[in-house]
């Protein structure tokens, strides 16, 4: 399988409209491309799910596999942004990418907006 790839979307001064992918749960997840400055916002529709962000490197602050990003069903989070050094995948189709994976229920859909 693969990581399905989201588009990530550039905020400039006038404003941006996000346009949100549903999470993959059914392949092994999402990526994103990360230049260090990219934060991601992360919604459930309306049941509670975990968004887990692959560390590649763990550093102080960032110790084990992944970081959780916990939704309770109606908040939306912004976490990042993602230090290239700790997040970013080295080698292979996934290189400088962050990787995605979720946890919690399975019906939740969770609604994914990478920006800059």
């Amino acid at each position: 399988m693969a990581y399905t790839e989201l588009t990530v979307l550039s905020a400039g001064t006038a404003g941006t409209a996000p346009t949100a992918a549903d999470s993959d749960v059914t392949n092994d997840g999402n990526k994103f491309y990360n230049d260090g400055k990219t934060f991601l916002q992360a919604s459930a529709d309306g049941t509670a799910g975990t968004v887990q962000v692959e560390v590649v490197n763990p550093r102080p602050g960032y110790a084990g596999t992944s970081v959780a990003i916990a939704l309770d069903g109606t908040a939306t989070l912004h976490a990042g942004p993602f230090p290239r050094d700790v997040f970013n995948i080295v080698g292979g189709a996934d290189a400088g990418c962050v990787r995605l994976t979720y946890a919690g229920s399975g019906s939740a859909v969770i609604d994914l907006v990478p920006y800059h």
